[in-house]
């Protein structure tokens, strides 16, 4: 126990035998923390019967953990559990986590990280291993969570922007990351469902990041989310608002030249990101992506859809400069295995992105909920010049809704239609000003394999499109 400040407790054994292979722990937690400004670093915690660590009370703030192996033996080869959480902070804060081995914890609700209550704000976890042995690539998870921050937990951040701040989160036996009614906190840099390498699965069992209950303001920024058993990104069972979704790797490998999908495990919730909600929950004003080429997200090679919205409440989103079914240069076929986007709700902006080289159709607005979308100036069949075929292998888009407009898209080289205005629901639709057929030049001819445009339904508008070089009829 560190009651007082200004403490040092260094390689030290807490838990083991003195060689760090045998389970001698103690029957509660290795550490408790209580105070001020204290380190522990360069020990080995594990086989303890309660927490590894355990920072708790308003009090119990600057405290440094750092450079310790936590859950494993001393070689950080297997597993010697704590039987509760590697690390715990409790109502404390402007806490350092950095450069750990957190793996292999046991119990019903052993997490590797656990952040919560009021107090517990401006935490970092930064530069460790959690969930994997000490090089990075084997599989020693923890039996939840590898990072969970619940509320009172806010301007947590996870990461960083340097390569030494990037934890690798990766074989847990839930979420890589769960965030609960938690606000303002940032998931940045780091590796979740890949190893340390970032070139082969190591997956977390569910998804790769979960952000739930009532939260804003979050920001996912340049990870490489891949190889998870469900989702990469979920934003669901909550009023969730704000988030920023930018430079992201969402299914494929860090270089984003290979898939690593998500979505592997045996559930069936398997998209690159959802925003999934109900017609009293959901995700309002989300960022996916940006003007700019630096928070461009790359979401391709997922088992199912890239980007999905569903739920009534879940409006006002928009998706924007992303490649959605292509590699990190936008010129490779590496789709998602269904849709690149399902839009179910009301109300998104799709802008500015390319979408090509998904398994089923390149933006599909679905459901009679999904009226008053806008999808514009984008690429939807070809690479980022527009000029070269990427085809999805259906239609380019789909409509069955009402209300929706189509506006400046380039629409070309997929294997259905250009655009599909597909059931008698689908009314009062406004499709101007795109090009289906042709490439951005309007000068040379990149066919959809279908029909240009195919309407289905009445009190449509459509003006000032061109319409050439399909392989059926244009319209």
């Amino acid at each position: 126990l560190l009651a007082s400040s200004s403490a040092t407790v260094e390689c030290s054994r807490l838990g083991t035998s003195v060689d760090g292979t045998v389970d001698l722990g103690n029957n509660a937690a290795g550490v408790i923390i209580t105070a001020a400004n204290n380190t522990v670093r360069t020990s080995l915690i594990s086989g303890n019967n309660d927490d590894g660590i355990r920072i708790t009370g308003v009090s119990a703030t600057g405290n440094l953990i750092q450079n310790n192996i936590i859950g494993l033996n001393a070689a950080g080869t297997a597993a010697i559990a704590n039987n509760d959480d590697g690390v715990v902070i409790t109502q404390a804060g402007q806490n350092i986590i950095e450069g750990n081995i957190i793996s292999g914890q046991t119990g019903a609700n052993a997490d590797g990280v656990y952040i919560l209550a009021t107090g517990a704000t401006n935490n970092i976890v930064r530069g460790n291993y959690i969930g994997t042995d000490i090089t990075g690539t084997v599989d020693l998870g923890n039996a939840r969570y590898g990072v969970r921050l619940e509320a009172g937990a806010d301007y947590t951040v996870i990461g960083g922007t340097s390569a030494t701040a990037r934890n690798v989160i990766s074989g847990n036996n839930s979420q890589g990351v769960a965030l609960t009614a938690v606000n303002w906190s940032v998931i940045a840099g780091n590796y979740i469902g890949v190893s340390a390498t970032g070139a082969s699965a190591l997956l977390n069992t569910l998804d790769g990041i979960l952000i739930s209950a009532t939260s804003a303001s979050n920001s996912i920024l340049n990870n490489v989310i891949s190889g998870n058993g469900e989702r990469g990104i979920e934003l669901s069972n909550g009023d969730i608002r704000y988030t920023t979704i930018q430079g992201n790797i969402i299914g494929l490998n860090a270089s984003g030249t290979a898939v690593i999908p998500n979505g592997t495990g045996a559930g069936s919730d398997d998209q690159g990101i959802a925003l999934a909600g109900n017609a009293t929950q959901g995700s309002v004003f989300t960022l996916i992506g940006g003007t700019s080429a630096t928070v461009r997200n790359i979401i391709s090679g997922n088992t199912s859809d890239g980007v999905y919205i569903s739920g009534s409440y879940s409006t006002s989103n928009t998706i924007q400069g992303n490649y959605i079914g292509t590699d990190i240069t936008g010129t490779i076929d590496l789709g998602n295995s269904n849709d690149g986007i399902e839009i179910q709700s009301s109300s998104n902006t799709i802008v500015g992105n390319v979408v090509s080289g998904n398994n089923a159709i390149g933006v599909r607005i679905s459901t009679v909920a999904a009226t008053d979308n806008i999808v514009r100036d984008n690429y939807i069949g070809t690479d980022i010049s527009g000029t070269l075929d990427v085809g999805n292998t259906q239609d380019g888009i789909d409509v069955q809704a009402a209300s929706n407009t189509i506006e400046s898209n380039v629409v070309s080289g997929n294997n259905g239609a250009g655009i599909r205005l597909s059931v008698a629901g689908a009314v009062n639709n406004i499709v101007r000003n795109n090009y289906l057929g042709m490439d951005v030049t309007g000068m040379l001819a990149l066919g959809n394999n279908n029909d240009g445009l195919d309407i289905r339904s009445g009190n449509n508008t459509i003006s000032g499109n061109v319409i050439t070089g399909n392989n059926a009829n244009g319209i």
